[in-house]
């Protein structure tokens, strides 16, 4: 992986053992993740490797880190597993998510403040789970009244860095 700054300079490079599907920064922009089909690898800015993390066969083929960068989830929507881990490549836990109403589930967002999880299971709710998999709670996308306004469900959310706050976006349809 070759890294570059804006005027089209080499600045840096990553070499791994096998060939990268994907690359994601985390977004404290100090952490690189990579995916070679069977592993996360995790690398500092400079090109060190922080850690390898078998991670199988994960759908969505992207690493969603926390704000503060120090926690990632990957999904593997094959066997509906997630994954959680430090920054440092330590487990957290891994939970199997059921849901037979849509055909994959999607993370959505981590907690740097507690490590709540956020995932979408269907176009109208999104879930609140904490970091073993265990249901906080179900939200649902309220119907705007009035007949001429449909909604197609949540699309983005956040957390607040440091305080117990979520956002949504509904999106129309």
């Amino acid at each position: 992986i070759q890294l570059w700054d804006l005027g089209g300079n080499a600045i840096g490079m990553i070499k791994g053992d096998a060939g990268f599907e994907w690359v994601q920064f985390a977004l404290d922009y100090q952490t690189i993740a990579t995916f070679d089909g069977n592993a996360i690898q995790l690398w500092n800015f400079d090109g060190t490797s922080l850690a390898s993390l078998d991670a199988g066969n994960y759908g969505e083929r992207k690493a969603l880190f926390s704000e503060d960068g120090q926690t990632f989830a990957g999904l593997n929507s094959d066997t509906q597993e997630v994954s959680l881990w430090q920054r440092d490549g330590t487990h957290i836990s891994t939970f199997e998510v059921e849901n037979d109403t849509y055909p994959y589930i999607k993370v959505k967002a981590i907690s740097s403040y507690d490590q709540t999880i956020v995932m979408s299971t269907d176009f109208a709710t999104v879930e609140l789970r904490q970091p073993d998999g265990t249901l906080i709670k179900t939200l649902e996308d309220e119907k705007f009244p009035s007949s001429e306004y449909s909604y197609s469900g949540f699309g983005n959310v956040a957390f607040h860095p440091t305080k117990p706050i979520l956002v949504t976006v509904v999106e129309p349809r």
